[in-house]
């Protein structure tokens, strides 16, 4: 791992849904600007494992664009059958802004667009209640909800879903601790994404706990029970 936007080279059935790509951080990355804990965005610690992914769910700079990380599912959503579905995000460090409207896509197909537009679905079906701005820096935010299945989805997408100007958006001041230009987006790091087929509601636990969590390690696919 030399520079970023390396994910999808070192993530087996992981991908980047648009042309721009999405990062992977390693605390085993040869480049200082993906190394775990301090990268080139600032600073976190793995929730549990040696790598996380990152992606750019907002940018105010006309030379970067959104990305987006998707997964094809071990097999497709049955009809009428509960899904939970998580992911857990931090804002990192020296993202100057935050945003809301991010949370996770259920889509039939995969997606991966040949080009660098962003990824408009305002109806994706998973985010937090009332769609909050996502502003936490030192820990970790848990994205959680419940998806009622139409029959035959097979893909997940992760990012900001919303056009620019629909979006909730905080601008902040940089932590103190920190040296480095703040840029000029709404950087994320992302880690432990789950889908797993329930019973009932209750049993989707959107707090810390919960069922088995998926680590960005190479070659482990996403629970699927």
């Amino acid at each position: 791992m030399k520079k970023p936007e390396n994910f999808d080279d070192h993530i087996d059935g992981w991908f980047s849904a648009t042309y721009v790509k999405a990062d992977l951080f390693s605390e085993s990355a040869k480049s200082e600007l993906l190394r775990i804990p301090e990268n080139a965005y600032g600073k976190q610690e793995s929730i549990d494992g040696t790598n996380y992914a990152g992606f750019r769910a907002y940018t105010k700079d006309s030379k970067k664009q959104r990305t987006y990380i998707g997964r094809n599912l071990l097999k497709q959503m049955e009809k009428n059958k509960t899904y939970c579905i998580k992911a857990q995000v931090s804002l990192a460090d020296l993202s100057k802004y935050a945003v809301n409207s991010i949370g996770v896509y259920v889509s039939k197909n995969k997606v991966q667009k040949g080009d660098s537009k962003s990824i408009i679905e305002p109806s994706f079906q998973i985010k937090n209640t009332l769609n909050p701005v996502i502003n936490e820096r030192e820990g970790w935010t848990t994205i959680c909800g419940t998806y009622t299945a139409n029959g035959g989805e097979g893909a997940i997408i992760i990012g900001c879903f919303d056009e620019d100007k629909n979006l909730q958006i905080e601008k902040l001041n940089k932590p103190k601790g920190f040296t480095a230009t703040q840029s000029l987006d709404a950087y994320y790091y992302l880690e432990n994404v789950e889908v797993n087929e329930i019973v009932a509601a209750s049993q989707c636990d959107c707090g810390n706990g919960g069922v088995e969590e998926e680590k960005f390690s190479r070659g482990k696919p996403p629970c699927m029970n």
